[in-house]
């Protein structure tokens, strides 16, 4: 299953918004209440069983206490959503069947729509763009909302189950076995179910002759526990770390919440992969404020391990967040980012702010503090899948490195997998937040700079607990006009290219742009007259030495 679309008019503080959600991991952030849970609470209410809202924070939908506070007019909401034959079996058949609909194994579009006024509710389904009946639309919602497809999980406020065992409370999940494990648990029950009543039977002849001397002269029945469904067996969560086994509950906060979302997560993948086609279906995973407890670390391992799984596992996640770590840097049209209007300083409705196309980089700012234009350049960071990154300064830099790595004397100096992405320059790297959340993406990172700003860029980058020569190194020699990446090249290739081009050479003595372009043009002809030249391997050794310090970083 996976959401296509939610619409609201005049619920809390939606007054008229649509939101599309692409991709199998989503996300939406914004400010305190810029409308995040309005939304979650319009998924659970198509998707998450009535019967439950009662006693939880989930309560059902009110014209009178969810209106909009400052619009009049009813209150309509709409999902869309789209079930698969194979992974939403249950569901997709019992839609057709009800419908009277002929699907032909296709995926189907389902649309739950509901009106709320001051006296009625209505509510319609709409099935690839037909308008069912009310009957039909009823019985389907309800399917919908007993099939247990919405998994939720609140970070902030779990809801765990507790059983008690022995002498002490210990928190249980549900287990979803596969069909081949149910049989032989099943099998093993009913021995054990008879082994039960044959102890039953000798204990209650031997309690029936104690009643027995009551003037009431009651009889006893006694019976062992119900068998637990087939897929509803309760199993006691603990985490081991090496030698020690603790309860989940006696962890730390940040463990607790890591450990019960995934575990959701796996719930869903286990609901999905049952063999019994007419159990099936894929639910739909929320995760509010995943990063909770959680240290920046071990939320963007976190926020990456979330994407992965909602990839692999092909089930839909979708998390409410106010981490940049936790949003889908894989594929930023997913991060949906809120925010509200405002009128006469008093906060109105909730709207959606542009985050495509050169605009994906908001949500990250915003949760990070940080303006927009500071990612300007790092477009090329967020399109890359790396787990081994040499961040280096630009273009330029990652010309040379690239064509350096295709040359056999740099062959094996580096693993394979090692990607050069550079980061838009060493102003980049004195903005310590950026660059701290920036590495995070990747499991082992070496940044690199011109040795011009040692100083500056050095300075930064320990202040976020990076160090030198282990983290990062500055690239030249200190020589004037080498203290760069053409410092490294031969002196011979340098020489051809200044007498080559000498009304260049005379534009560095100038002031402003100028200059600027007379050493970015130098800068591209030293590296095209180095990838030409055939050199030797003594000439290779300063890129050389710098290959093999790098290459520390990746195997040790």
């Amino acid at each position: 299953m996976k959401i296509n679309r939610i619409t609201a008019k005049n619920f809390r503080t939606l007054k008229d918004i649509e939101l599309d959600i692409d991709g199998s991991y989503c996300t939406l952030s914004g400010k305190n209440n810029s409308g995040k849970s309005a939304f979650v609470k319009i998924i659970s209410f198509f998707l998450q069983e009535e019967e439950n809202f009662y006693f939880s924070d989930q309560n059902p939908i009110r014209y009178k206490t969810d209106t909009t506070q400052w619009e009049k007019g009813e209150i309509e909401i709409s999902l869309e959503i789209t079930i698969y034959p194979d992974d939403d079996s249950e569901l997709y058949y019992f839609v057709g069947r009800i419908s009277q609909t002929p699907l032909e194994e296709e995926p189907a579009i389902v649309i739950f729509k509901s009106k709320f006024d001051e006296n009625k509710t209505s509510n319609t389904v709409s099935l690839n763009g037909k308008v069912l009946e009310d009957l039909d639309s009823v019985e389907i919602i309800k399917k919908f909302r007993s099939a247990q497809n919405l998994i939720m999980h609140n970070s902030t406020n779990p809801r765990s189950r507790m059983y008690y065992s022995g002498d002490d409370i210990v928190e249980i999940i549900e287990a979803n076995f596969s069909d081949d494990d149910n049989k032989k648990i099943n099998d093993a029950k009913t021995r054990l179910q008879n082994q039960f009543k044959k102890a039953a039977q000798r204990h209650k002849t031997a309690l029936s002759e104690h009643l027995g001397r009551l003037k009431d002269r009651l009889e006893v029945e006694l019976s062992p526990p119900e068998q637990f469904g087939k897929n509803n067996i309760p199993l006691s969560i603990k985490l081991t770390d090496k030698s020690v086994e603790v309860p989940i509950r006696e962890w730390g906060a940040g463990t607790q919440n890591r450990t019960r979302a995934l575990i959701s997560v796996f719930s869903a993948a286990r609901a999905r992969a049952t063999t019994d086609r007419s159990d099936r279906v894929t639910p739909v995973v929320i995760i509010e404020e995943p990063e909770s407890f959680l240290h920046p670390s071990a939320q963007a391992e976190f926020g990456k391990i979330l994407n992965q799984m909602s990839t692999e596992l092909k089930i839909q996640i979708i998390a409410t967040t106010h981490s940049p770590y936790m949003l889908n840097q894989v594929n930023p049209s997913a991060n949906i980012l809120l925010d509200r209007k405002t009128f006469r300083g008093l906060p109105k409705e909730t709207y959606r702010i542009d985050t495509s196309e050169k605009n994906w980089m908001r949500p990250f700012s915003e949760n990070l503090g940080i303006i927009p234009e500071d990612f300007a350049s790092l477009a090329s960071i967020f399109t890359k899948e790396a787990s081994l990154a040499v961040l280096v300064e630009g273009p330029i830099d990652k010309e040379y490195f690239d064509h350096l790595r295709d040359q056999k004397e740099f062959k094996s100096i580096l693993p394979e997998a090692v990607e050069f992405i550079p980061y838009g320059g060493k102003d980049t790297l004195k903005n310590s937040t950026l660059i701290k959340f920036v590495i995070s993406r990747f499991e082992r990172v070496f940044i690199t700079f011109d040795l011009d700003a040692f100083d500056s860029c050095s300075t930064a980058l320990k202040r976020i607990g990076l160090s030198p020569d282990v983290d990062f190194c500055a690239i030249g020699i200190a020589k004037p006009g080498c203290d760069c990446v053409e410092g490294l090249t031969p002196a011979s290739v340098r020489s051809a290219v200044y007498s080559e081009n000498p009304d260049l050479v005379m534009a560095l003595a100038s002031d402003g742009a100028g200059k600027k372009h007379a050493k970015n043009e130098l800068k591209k002809l030293t590296l095209e007259k180095f990838k030409v030249t055939s050199l030797s391997k003594e000439e290779y050794q300063p890129f050389l030495k710098l290959f093999k310090e790098i290459g520390k970083r990746f195997y040790d």
